[in-house]
């Protein structure tokens, strides 16, 4: 006793999305051209500190003169995909537009083009290695700045994109001025840890890795003998020796 099972990438029978916070929306708020009209626009800036920022609508619409064409956006209506959204400015947009009770014009359900949620995976290319957990431990973590290095138990075994991602990350820091002492670290953000895991510098750990625009990382962390997600996409993964 005293474990807790969590559900991850619920749907619907069949596969379909759960959509109880349109429903919800639908009756506490009031749309502009209705609650599925999408517009484009740049998200000029957002602060998660502060928790709001604004975005500037494209030309085109045909929309009465009282919206006005700089638009606040809120946190909860930020779609990060269930994530905190981060710092971002000058970002291509879509979204929808609502009214409040004291006439103000707001942005609704702010995605990227295409409805793809706002998330570090989306901005950066993120695509994770399919079917594959590692083991490693954690080289450095800084807890007050949110991130961290793991090595891999097997850097030989890497999958050859993620090798050639880590020299190419490697070279770029060398010709900064930069001093590699290992480039077989995997960088991560304190977001890719999964939720109630704790890692700790020196501490072993699984995991999976990605590649993305700025080169390669590790996520879905947890602290060897929690539960490691050992499933991505359907397919049970096979962990890495």
């Amino acid at each position: 006793h005293g474990r807790a099972l969590l559900a991850k990438t619920v749907t619907l029978p069949g596969g379909g999305n759960i959509a109880l916070q349109d429903e919800l929306d639908a009756d506490k708020k009031t749309f502009i051209g209705g609650q599925y009209l999408r517009y484009t626009g740049t998200l000029k800036f957002f602060s998660p500190r502060n928790g709001f920022g604004y975005v500037l609508l494209d030309d085109g619409y045909a929309l009465d003169a009282s919206v006005p064409k700089e638009l606040r956006v809120e946190t909860a209506e930020v779609n990060a995909g269930g994530k905190q959204p981060r710092v971002m400015k000058d970002l291509k947009v879509e979204f929808g537009i609502w009214q409040t009770k004291k006439g103000q014009h707001k942005v609704y359900n702010m995605t990227l083009p295409g409805g793809l949620p706002v998330a570090q995976e989306a901005l950066e290319n993120r695509t994770v290695i399919p079917g594959r957990t590692f083991k490693g431990k954690v080289e450095m973590w800084v807890w007050t700045k949110g991130y961290g290095f793991i090595l891999p138990d097997a850097p030989g075994s890497l999958p050859q994109n993620v090798k050639t991602k880590l020299t190419q990350m490697a070279e770029a820091a060398k010709t900064k001025g930069k001093e590699v002492q290992n480039p077989n670290l995997l960088y991560f953000r304190k977001p890719d840890v999964q939720r109630g895991s704790r890692v700790e510098k020196g501490g072993a750990v699984t995991f999976q890795i990605y590649v993305d625009d700025k080169g390669a990382g590790a996520c879905e962390i947890a602290a060897s003998g929690a539960p490691a997600g050992q499933k991505l996409g359907g397919i049970k993964a096979k962990v890495e020796h």
